[in-house]
């Protein structure tokens, strides 16, 4: 799909519009890929485009884990070029060059590529209560600065990829 517009769209500030819609297969709710990674989620569709709100708005929020360890989190939108990533299990560590993919659920694709942590940050937990949310920001695979082409996943794999569709190590 080609992007045929960008800027501020259905109340978001960081969207795209394509040249697919319903016609298409597309709907609410869908992934959308650019590069090696996730750009954003499909939020309004017409029959011959969709907006999709990219991963950096404010308003972004994706389930993701841990390469490897598989350790559950989300990754919000921040309306900058980087990602946070809250990690929910506060008795594991994040390292900075640790990679995250979607965790999958109902809605979204398990084990697409998202991005690598670039910071790794520990904050007092937002509830008071003693312990540390971990924190990281991530810096996305996708080409948001750059987006042309992007792919909607409009079904998901029969199984999890796991983390088989990362970009190899060292790219990004």
């Amino acid at each position: 799909m080609t992007l045929i517009a960008a800027g501020e769209e259905a109340g978001f500030a960081h969207t795209v519009t394509i040249n697919v819609g319903s016609r298409q297969g597309v709907r609410t709710g869908l992934l959308v890929l650019a590069g090696q990674g996730l750009a954003g989620t499909t939020v309004q569709v017409s029959p011959d485009t969709t907006v999709v709100r990219l991963i950096t708005d404010g308003q972004s929020h994706i389930g993701a884990r841990l390469e490897a360890s598989q350790a559950l989190g989300k990754v919000d939108g921040q309306g900058t070029s980087s990602l946070l990533f809250t990690l929910y299990d506060t008795s594991i560590q994040i390292q900075k060059g640790q990679r995250l993919v979607t965790f999958g659920s109902l809605d979204y694709a398990a084990g697409v590529p998202v991005g690598t942590v670039t910071q790794v940050t520990d904050v007092p937990n937002s509830s008071g209560a003693s312990g540390l949310t971990r924190e990281a920001e991530v810096h996305p695979y996708a080409p948001l600065g750059s987006l042309d082409l992007v792919g909607v996943i409009v079904g998901k794999p029969a199984v999890d990829p796991g983390d088989r569709v990362l970009p190899p190590k060292g790219s990004s």
